[in-house]
């Protein structure tokens, strides 16, 4: 990619396999319009094998849950930390708040954009300090939701960035029908806990159906309970 400041390179480093982080285009958007030169490292967790320019892929068990997962977690930051010490970068944009703690060591005297798209960890306590301080030490934090207001820090300012981009749909009709109504989940799959009481609470509705797009950790348990 040009870059109009030779010296310029930042890092975005993302927590999934591509296809289930949309958010990332937001960056990429803005990265190509400023002619800002970047590199994307990644953990291929759902083993999709995806081609893309600029690219470095981490390969590692990324389907356990709960505690298992951590192996994969700190392959990841092994995998980093050594991908880090041969390039050198201007700026990191880290798409993950529990990536952002298992390598706030790094971060902490970086110049880091932090992304936080959903609660994960706040409840256990080491989590929570490390990853208030994490926060806290970045020059830009961004949420999804306003909601995650009531759990982050207050004294920190935040940018809310939903996963929307600027999408012309002029001309474009959409089919519509009012005898169904479908409900979508695009993304990775966890959160059984909170999945199984949504569910629950719209099994009576008329005409509403649900459909998860994506794969993830709860997949398979999903499946069985439905």
């Amino acid at each position: 990619m040009r870059n109009t400041n030779e010296e310029e390179l930042v890092c975005i480093v993302v927590p999934s396999s591509l296809r289930y982080v949309p958010y990332l285009e937001l960056y990429l958007d803005i990265l190509k319009e400023k002619f800002v030169s970047y590199e994307i490292v990644y953990w291929d967790r759902f083993g999709l094998n995806e081609p893309r320019e600029n690219c470095v892929v981490y390969r590692g068990g990324g389907l356990a849950k709960g505690i298992f997962l951590l192996p994969g977690y700190w392959g990841f930051r092994r995998f980093l930390l050594e991908y880090f010490k041969r390039r050198k970068f201007t700026k990191y944009i880290i798409l993950s708040v529990q990536v952002a703690v298992f390598i706030y060591d790094f971060l902490r005297d970086k110049d880091y954009i932090l992304d936080i798209r959903d609660y994960s960890h706040e409840s256990f306590f080491p989590f929570r300090i490390i990853s208030r301080l994490a926060i806290s030490s970045s020059s830009l934090t961004c949420i999804s939701s306003e909601g995650f207001l009531s759990w982050l820090p207050s004294e920190k300012q935040y940018v809310l960035s939903p996963n929307l981009r600027d999408v012309n749909f002029e001309g474009e009709v959409a089919s519509f029908s009012r005898e169904s109504r479908v409900i979508s989940y695009v993304g990775a799959i966890g959160y059984f806990a909170s999945n199984t009481k949504f569910i629950d609470g719209i099994k009576g509705l008329k005409r509403w159906s649900l459909r998860y797009i994506g794969r993830g950790t709860e997949e398979v348990n999903l499946k069985q309970y439905v």
